[in-house]
């Protein structure tokens, strides 16, 4: 009969003794996680890998102003820049003509083998290219007629050309027997460059246009653009020419 009270009792004081205090069980006696033990490693833990960050990939902070690369600076602009112009006077012959020869026209002096006949003249057979006056050479027998005119080319002089316009008339046939040459002369009178030798078989039948190209380099120098005839003795060859131009290509 006293049996279900110790049982009773008994189990009363285990149920205590599971929720008393570390103190009350003894103390000294109960042992705690060591706090190394309880340290959590963050290497254990997982979640994204941080990488070590490249000093390359960081985009460097701009330089300053003075620092900065500059890109070589562009040529100068060349302060020459060539024009053409032309450069005879009186290039038409069409000034008013006084006075004697050589130099009754101006700009221009003429070398008739006769005087009454020289070269320039206001009644050309075939008129004018442009009036009132042109050039007539050739025309008498057995003669030589010229004309020049001198100018001083400039010396930054790179290219040259003379113009104009021809027309020749001839009686000749089965042969060159009279001739037209156009040159470049120095002011002593000595042939520097032939520009054109024409003949009477190159005789046509209207005012035609022409260009020569000066090749020489005459660059600072006074030249004289020369134009030359000469006849045979028998049959004759007019040479008419008007409208001249020397073009000269050079720096203003």
């Amino acid at each position: 009969m006293y049996l279900p009270v110790l049982l009773a009792v008994s189990l009363a004081a285990c149920a205590n003794a599971s929720t008393a205090s570390p103190d009350a069980l003894g103390g000294d006696d109960v042992q705690t996680p060591d706090a190394a033990e309880q340290h959590i490693d963050a290497s254990g833990i997982d979640g994204p890998s941080i990488e070590p960050v490249d000093a390359s990939d960081i985009d460097a902070p701009p330089l300053p102003i003075d620092a900065m690369p500059i890109d070589a600076p562009p040529p100068p602009i060349d302060a020459c820049v060539p024009i053409v112009t032309q450069r005879l006077l009186n290039p038409n012959v069409d000034s008013a003509c006084t006075g004697s020869l050589p130099n009754r026209c101006p700009s221009w002096s003429e070398l008739p083998q006769d005087p009454a006949y020289p070269p320039i003249d206001g009644a050309l057979a075939v008129g004018a290219h442009t009036a009132p006056n042109g050039l007539w050479l050739g025309g008498l027998l057995g003669s030589t007629d010229g004309l020049y005119q001198q100018l001083a080319i400039p010396a930054t002089t790179t290219a040259m050309s003379f113009s104009g316009q021809k027309w020749f008339a001839t009686e000749e046939t089965g042969g060159s027997f009279d001739f037209l040459r156009i040159q470049i002369r120095s002011t002593a009178d000595v042939v520097l460059e032939t520009l054109v030798t024409w003949s009477n078989v190159d005789s046509n039948t209207a005012w035609t246009p022409f260009t020569l190209p000066v090749t020489g380099n005459y660059a600072g120098q006074t030249i004289r653009v020369y134009l030359q005839s000469t006849t045979d003795s028998t049959l004759n060859t007019n040479f008419f020419l008007d409208t001249f131009a020397l073009d000269v290509t050079a720096c203003p």
